[in-house]
């Protein structure tokens, strides 16, 4: 036997993805063909209508719901696992890349090839959060204490 629940979850869970993708695949090549679709902003449109018809309006084959009534049929009997955001969460936190730095007792830590300042947590480690081209946030303690853009 030898495998777990775990993993055929994980399996069943790809293969809805799976079958997603392939109806996105199948559908919007063809219309996009059939519309005479030139550019990817043209196409984009098509992608949005048909993303829209599979979650708003097409029945799904083996439970015969539409998923858009069966995620909210599942909100409504509180069996969904997604919950809201704090509104507090600050996204560009979350959506980052993290990496551990020691600050040095001059308040200075290294990043990249370039050294940046912070006022404060001289000899600490701190997470350097990374905006790829945008900026970076330094975190102490789940808080934020510096912020630099690049």
């Amino acid at each position: 036997m030898g495998s777990s629940t775990h993993g055929k979850g994980a399996a069943a869970a790809k293969g809805k993805v799976e079958k997603a993708c392939d109806y996105l695949q199948r559908r919007v090549p063809y219309l996009c063909e059939r519309y005479r679709i030139r550019s990817v902003a043209e196409a984009q449109k098509i992608v949005q209508e048909v993303v829209s018809f599979y979650n708003e309006h097409r029945e799904h084959e083996e439970t015969e719901e539409v998923p858009l009534k069966r995620w909210e049929k599942a909100l409504e009997a509180d069996k969904g696992r997604l919950r809201s955001l704090d509104p507090s969460v600050d996204l560009d936190l979350v959506f980052s890349l993290h990496y551990e730095r020691t600050v040095k007792k001059d308040g200075t830590f290294s990043f990249r090839g370039r050294e940046f300042k912070l006022s404060h947590c001289g000899g600490e480690r701190v997470t350097v959060c990374l905006i790829p081209n945008k900026k970076l946030m330094v975190v102490k303690d789940r808080q934020k204490v510096g912020e630099f853009y690049l």
